[in-house]
C-alpha cells in the first residue's frame, strides 16, 4: 500500500503545477461524491424515514386523543351510567323500606291466626253469638289509580305501621307489598259484652284492627254485631284459612 501511495507521489510531483492541481481539483470531487453517497446520502435518509415515522406517530396520537375524548364524552354522556345510578339508588331505597316493613311485620299476627283467634275469643265468651265469620278479598295497602297523587297513597298508617319514603310506582313493583287481610264477623250479644270483646281485641299481643263496627238492637238488650277485622301481611293469600 506504502508502494503505491509513493509511487502516485512521484508522478504527481513530476506533473507541471496545472496539472497538479486538475488531478486535486478531481481528488476533491472525488472525496466529496463518495461522501456525499456513503455518508450524507445515508444520514439524509435515515433523518428522512425517522421524520416520516415522528409524523406518523403524530398522527396516532391525534387518532388516539380523539378516540379518547370521544370515549370520555360517551361516558359523561352516557344514559346508560345515569341510570345505573338511579338504579342504585332505587334499590337502597327499597332495601331500607324492606327492612322496615319486615321489622313491623313481626308484631302483626298471620291471617290464619287471626280467624282461629277470633273464633275461641267469642266462644269463650257465653254471652256472645257467632253468626257468621267470612273472610273478604285482601288488599293492597298501595293504589295506584290515581297516577296524579300517587304521594297520597304512598303514605298508609294502620296504628304503628307507616309507609312514608318517596318511591315510584316502578319501584313499588320490586318492594314487598304490604297486603290487608279484612275478615268480617257477625255475632249477637249486648252492648257491654261487645265492649269487652274489643278490649280484648285491643290488648292482644299482636298488633290486630278493627273498624267498621255497626250494631243493631233486635231485642234489647241483645243487639247484632257487624265488625270488620284485619290484619296485615307481605303475603297476599289466605294460607291455610
Amino acid at each position: 500500500m506504502n508502494n503505491y501511495i509513493k509511487i502516485f507521489y512521484e508522478k504527481f510531483d513530476a506533473l507541471q503545477q496545472r496539472e497538479k492541481a486538475m488531478v486535486a481539483g478531481l481528488i476533491i470531487v472525488l472525496l466529496i461524491s463518495v461522501w456525499q453517497l456513503f455518508i450524507f446520502d445515508e444520514a439524509a435518509l435515515q433523518s428522512a424515514k425517522l421524520n416520516n415515522l415522528v409524523k406518523l406517530q403524530q398522527q396516532e396520537n391525534v387518532a388516539l386523543n380523539s378516540e379518547i375524548a370521544a370515549y370520555r364524552d360517551r361516558r359523561v354522556n352516557n344514559p346508560n351510567i345515569k341510570l345505573k345510578q338511579q338504579q342504585d339508588l332505587y334499590m337502597a331505597k327499597i332495601e331500607t323500606l324492606d327492612t322496615k316493613l319486615n321489622k313491623k311485620m313481626k308484631g302483626l299476627i298471620s291471617p290464619k291466626k287471626m280467624t282461629l283467634m277470633l273464633k275461641d275469643i267469642l266462644k269463650s265468651n257465653a254471652s256472645l253469638t257467632l253468626l257468621s265469620l267470612e273472610k273478604l278479598q285482601t288488599e293492597s295497602m298501595f293504589d295506584f289509580s290515581d297516577n296524579n297523587k300517587i304521594a297520597d297513597q304512598k303514605t298508609s298508617t294502620v296504628n304503628t305501621v307507616s309507609v312514608t319514603d318517596d318511591i315510584s310506582e316502578q319501584q313499588l313493583d320490586s318492594v314487598a307489598v304490604v297486603y290487608r287481610h279484612p275478615v268480617r264477623i257477625v255475632f249477637t250479644g249486648s252492648y257491654l259484652n261487645t265492649l269487652t270483646y274489643l278490649e280484648i281485641l285491643e290488648k292482644m299481643p299482636w298488633d290486630l284492627y278493627w273498624e267498621n263496627v255497626q250494631l243493631n238492637v233486635e231485642k234489647y238488650p241483645v243487639a247484632k254485631i257487624v265488625i270488620t277485622v284485619f290484619t296485615l301481611s307481605l303475603k297476599k293469600g289466605w294460607v291455610g284459612v
